[in-house]
């Protein structure tokens, strides 16, 4: 193979995803939980569309602590505003025994067809109300968001 080889140029793709802008959020706070409720823990993210076709690639991770006692677990929910987006399968998903540390990843792929302002936040609840430690000692959770385009 010799001489020169023309220069690559996307620009003439068409159907194919393109990342238009990246939020990131992350949470540090420490949260005692004991209820199988899902409840806020302090992370989330806004995002506004450039184009009501673009899709948001949600991504995000949690990660807690069995301090003592019984084994737990939890489960997850991602919420747009007032919206359940996405539920784990159920609020075990994430298995802990006493003094055990975890952590479990998330995605979920929206399509809002808005340009508003839109706010996504994760939610936890506990396996039969357990007592369970998020963020222990100061550990970060982090939310992104990425919207694709066309």
């Amino acid at each position: 193979l010799s001489g020169a080889l023309p220069a690559i140029d996307g620009s003439a793709l068409t159907g194919v995803g393109k990342v238009l802008q990246v939020v990131t959020a992350t949470d540090s706070t420490q949260l005692v939980l004991a209820t199988s409720t899902y409840t806020d823990v302090g992370l989330s993210a806004n995002i506004t569309l450039r184009d009501t076709s673009s899709k948001v690639l949600v991504m995000w991770g949690t990660q807690c602590q069995n301090p003592a006692g019984a084994s737990g677990g939890w489960g997850t929910r991602l919420v747009r505003g007032a919206t359940n987006i996405y539920t784990s399968a159920n609020q075990y998903e994430s298995y802990l025994a006493a003094d055990q540390r975890m952590s479990k990843e998330h995605k979920n792929l929206a399509s809002p067809a808005t340009t508003a302002s839109l706010t996504y936040k994760i939610q936890v609840g506990c396996y039969l109300n357990r007592s369970l430690t998020f963020n222990q000692g100061g550990n970060q959770s982090q939310i992104i968001l990425m919207e694709i385009g066309a």
